[in-house]
């Protein structure tokens, strides 16, 4: 089977299900329901609430003035690192594009702390001068326990 240019062959009954569940979203225009945030794609519940990243870039886009400037000062105040602590969905983009980007010149490397292991938060600590580090507490809802007990322990440093 063939989907865009990518080839992939499933077992069998798995291969029926994506069959299946392929002429479904075709045939019931799921594609466009889902751009327009139908939660009843799924249970219909609160699905609502989390379907933004849908329309993140165009939000985003609208700030970009304020997006530049935020860039601008972390490049004025010479922060060497970047820390990143959050936690599960939080921290996982910003891991995926820093793994995906790379470092930029002239601004601070990114570090993504995802863990509650006291090792690898030493280990970052560790690797990081806090004096020289910008930290950004991820987290969706604001009271997420880990990221709220990361921006305490590095505040205290």
């Amino acid at each position: 089977m063939s989907l865009n240019r990518l080839t992939y062959k499933l077992p069998g009954r798995l291969a029926g299900e994506v069959a299946w569940s392929l002429e479904d979203w075709k045939k019931n225009n799921k594609v466009a329901r889902l751009w327009q945030k139908d939660a009843s794609l799924w249970s219909g519940t609160d699905e609502s609430n989390w379907l933004g990243w849908l329309t993140i870039t165009e939000e985003q886009i609208a700030h970009i003035d304020v997006l530049k400037q935020v860039a601008e000062d972390v490049k004025k105040a010479r922060f060497k690192d970047a820390l990143l602590l959050g936690m599960g969905g939080s921290s996982l983009c910003p891991e995926v594009l820093r793994m995906t980007f790379g470092k930029m010149k002239g601004f601070p490397e990114l570090h993504v702390l995802d863990s509650t292991d006291p090792a690898q938060i030493k280990a970052i600590e560790a690797k990081v001068d806090l004096q020289r580090t910008l930290c950004i507490v991820s987290s969706k809802s604001g009271s997420t326990l880990e990221p709220n007990i990361y921006k305490q322990y590095f505040f205290e440093r």
